[in-house]
Formats: structure tokens, sequence, C-alpha cells
């Protein structure tokens, strides 16, 4: 996982590869020790739902990553 900038946004994107998919997410957030906070979460979130099967609500984005 790590914390990356894309093209010219203004933005610090979330990547990381899991099970072999690629995650790619807009931290919406210009300052990089905010979207290092924003990364940690989302990994925690990931990890608890593999180890306890604690879920969140799936997003509009996710789901349509389901279909």
């Amino acid at each position: 996982m790590g914390v990356i900038k894309r093209g010219n946004s203004k933005f610090w994107y979330i990547q990381f590869q899991h099970n072999g998919q690629t995650f790619i997410k807009s931290s919406k957030t210009t300052d990089k020790k905010i979207a290092e906070m924003i990364e940690a979460d989302w990994r925690k979130k990931l990890i608890l739902n593999e180890v306890v099967g604690i879920k969140d609500r799936a997003d509009f984005d996710e789901i349509l990553r389901m279909v």
C-alpha cells in the first residue's frame, strides 16, 4: 500500500493490491499526513474484514466494482 500523487491532481491517492486486485482511492486531501492516516484506517478495516468478518457498508464505487 502507499500514498501517491497521480497526474496533476492536488489530492493524495491511496493505492494497494489485495488478492491480486489493485485498488486506488482518492484521499480527498492535499495533506500527506492525513492521507497516510486514511490509508492506515483503510488497511485496518480490510484486516478486520478478513480476520473477524466485520464489514462496513459498501460505498457506491465498491458496489460498481462488484458488478
